[in-house]
C-alpha cells in the first residue's frame, strides 16, 4: 500500500513536471538582463569570458563548448519587441554563439540597450533556472563553479551508490570510461556541457535509488520517465543518449541490488520499462513545452520551429555535412577513439568484463537475461547517433561523451551480475519475487 502511495506520488509529479518547470522559467527570467549583462561585460574584461567560439583546447586536449556556453548565458537578454514577458521566456530569445554574443555586449556597453536576438524556442532551457540567478548573484566564475559542482555531485553520487550495493570493481567501471575519456574532470571547462552530462549522471542515479526501493518494472517505468523529463528539462542535447543508457543501466542495477535473481524473467522486464518510461518522459516533456509556448506565441510560429528543426536535425548532406547515414556515429566513436586515454581504458575495461564473465558460471538463462539488459542499453545509443545523424555530426565535440557512458554503463551491468549485490538489499515493502508476481499479472 505504501508503495503504491509512493507511485502515485511520482504519477502526479511526472504530470505536474511541465507546470513546475514553467513556473521555474519565469522564476529565472525575473533576474534583471541588465545585471547579467553587466557581470557578463565583467568577466570578459577580466579574461574569465571569450568573445571567441573556439578559442582553442582544453588543457586535456579536448574542445570546450564555448559556442554552446555563451548561447546559454545570453538566454533571454534579447528580447522581442512587442513581446510580453511570458512569450519572451517561451521564445528563448539568445544570441547564438560567442562572437553575437560579444557584438551584442558592446551595442549595450555604448548605447545601453540589448540589440534583438534569435529564438530558441525548440528546447525548454530548464538550465536557466541555474545560469540566469547564477549570473546575476555570481557572475561567470561562479555560475561556473555551480555547474562544475552540479556535475561532481552527480558522478559522485551515482558511482557511491553502486559502490554500497555491488563494491568496487561495479563502480569503477561505471566511472573510470568517462573520467579518463572525456573532459569531465575539468567540467567540460563548460556550465552548459557541465549541466548537460550533470544532468545524465542524475537520471541514473535517481534510476538506481527508486527502483532499488521497490525493483518492479512500473517503478522502473516511472522512475525512468521522471528522469527523461528532467533531462528534456535541463540538457541542451549533450548527453540525451547517455542519460538514457545511465537511467536505463541504473534501474537494472536497482533490481538486482533489491535481490532480483539474474535469471529471474522481470529483470529484463525492468531494463525494458526503463527504456520505454524513459523515452516517454521525454518526449512528454519536450512536447509540453511547445503545447505551453502555442498558447502564449501562437501555434504556427511553434510548428515553424519545431518542424523545421526536426527535418534539420534528422538530415544528411546539409551544412556541409556528409550524406552518409552512418557517419553521425562514426565520426563520434572516432572523436572518443582519439582522446589519448581510451584505447587504454577500453581495453582495461573489457579485460576486467572477461575475467567477470570467466569467474561467472551461471545457466545460459541468466547469461541470457543480462546480454538483454545490456543490448537494450546499448543499441538505442548508438540508433541515436545513426537517427540524428546531422546533429550527431555537427557537435561530436558535445555529444560523444553518450558513448564513454553507455560503454561504461554496460561494463558494470555485467561485472554487477557476475558479482552480485553485497548488500543483498530488499525492498522496504516486499521482497522481490512477490512484487514481480503483482507485477506480473498487471503486465
Amino acid at each position: 500500500m505504501k508503495a503504491l502511495r509512493a507511485e502515485r506520488r511520482l504519477v502526479i509529479l511526472l504530470l505536474c513536471a511541465p507546470l513546475l518547470g514553467f513556473i521555474g522559467v519565469m522564476a529565472a527570467y525575473a533576474v534583471p538582463n541588465a545585471r547579467i549583462a553587466d557581470h557578463l561585460i565583467d568577466a570578459e574584461g577580466a579574461g574569465i569570458l571569450s568573445y571567441a567560439s573556439h578559442p582553442g583546447p582544453t588543457p586535456l586536449g579536448t574542445e570546450a563548448a564555448h559556442y554552446t556556453e555563451c548561447t546559454t548565458f545570453s538566454l533571454g537578454l534579447a528580447d522581442v519587441p512587442g513581446e510580453d514577458f511570458v512569450a519572451n521566456a517561451l521564445l528563448g530569445t539568445t544570441y547564438t554563439g560567442c562572437e553575437r554574443l560579444g557584438a551584442a555586449l558592446d551595442e549595450y556597453g555604448a548605447s545601453g540597450e540589448l540589440p534583438s536576438g534569435y529564438s530558441y524556442l525548440r528546447y525548454w532551457h530548464g538550465y536557466s533556472v541555474i545560469t540566469r540567478p547564477g549570473l546575476g548573484l555570481f557572475g561567470v566564475a561562479g555560475t561556473r563553479w555551480l555547474a562544475f559542482t552540479f556535475i561532481a555531485v552527480a558522478v559522485g553520487g551515482m558511482g557511491a551508490a553502486v559502490w554500497r550495493s555491488f563494491g568496487t570493481a561495479p563502480a569503477v567501471l561505471l566511472v573510470a570510461p568517462t573520467l579518463l575519456t572525456t573532459d569531465v574532470v575539468i567540467g567540460s571547462l563548460s556550465a552548459s556541457t557541465a549541466m548537460g552530462t550533470g544532468s545524465a549522471w542524475v537520471a541514473g542515479w535517481l534510476s538506481f535509488l527508486l527502483v532499488k526501493n521497490r525493483p518492479a518494472w512500473r517503478r522502473a517505468a516511472l522512475a525512468a520517465a521522471l528522469a527523461g523529463a528532467l533531462t528534456a528539462y535541463l540538457d541542451l542535447m549533450t548527453t540525451m543518449p547517455g542519460s538514457y543508457a545511465l537511467t536505463v543501466a541504473g534501474a537494472t542495477l536497482g533490481a538486482m541490488a533489491a535481490g532480483v535473481p539474474t535469471a529471474e524473467r522481470g529483470l529484463w522486464r525492468v531494463s525494458a520499462a526503463a527504456a520505454g518510461g524513459w523515452g516517454i518522459g521525454l518526449a512528454g516533456m519536450w512536447a509540453s513545452k511547445w503545447l505551453i509556448a502555442s498558447l502564449f506565441v501562437g501555434l504556427s510560429t511553434v510548428m515553424d520551429a519545431v518542424t523545421d528543426q526536426i527535418g534539420f536535425r534528422l538530415s544528411s548532406g546539409t551544412n556541409g555535412v556528409s550524406d552518409s547515414r552512418v557517419r553521425g556515429l562514426t565520426i563520434n566513436v572516432e572523436r572518443w577513439w582519439d582522446q589519448p586515454l581510451t584505447p587504454w581504458v577500453v581495453f582495461g575495461t573489457l579485460a576486467a568484463v572477461a575475467f567477470g564473465l570467466i569467474r561467472w558460471r551461471r545457466s545460459k538463462g541468466e547469461v541470457g537475461s543480462i546480454v538483454v539488459c545490456c543490448a537494450i542499453v546499448a543499441v538505442p545509443v548508438m540508433s541515436w547517433y545513426l537517427a540524428l545523424n546531422n546533429h550527431s555530426q555537427i557537435h561530436p565535440q558535445l555529444v560523444y561523451r553518450s558513448l564513454p557512458i553507455a560503454f561504461g554503463a554496460v561494463a558494470a551491468l555485467v561485472v554487477a551480475a557476475s558479482r552480485g549485490p553485497i548488500d543483498h538489499a530488499r525492498s522496504s515493502v516486499e521482497g522481490p519475487s512477490d512484487v514481480f508476481v503483482a507485477d506480473e499479472h498487471a503486465f
